[in-house]
């Protein structure tokens, strides 16, 4: 399966738990959660404002968390899209 949407070089990217999703981090500011089953982008992560070169999956699947060169690391809600918490040099 080829996975296509990101602007910019794929940095990271993992398999779901279940294997049925992959996140990717990418140098576009952004990290992506796709569909293994049909390629299709589920949901775009955006905060960051430096590339993401870590993007991977909670144990149950129900969260990602994000690290970028901005200095934070993000936690996601994977079924809603949202930035849940920021972790960085301010906490």
């Amino acid at each position: 399966q080829t996975f296509r949407g990101h602007s910019a070089s794929v940095l990271s990217s993992e398999f779901s738990p279940e294997g049925r999703r992959v996140v990717t981090g990418s140098q576009d500011w952004t990290a992506k959660i796709w569909s293994t089953e049909t390629g299709a982008c589920l949901r775009t992560l955006e905060a960051h404002s430096g590339d993401v070169n870590t993007a991977i999956f909670s144990p149950c699947g129900d969260f990602v968390l994000t690290g970028s060169d901005d200095g934070f690391a993000k936690l996601w809600s994977v079924c809603r899209g949202d930035c849940l918490r920021s972790f960085g040099s301010l906490d």
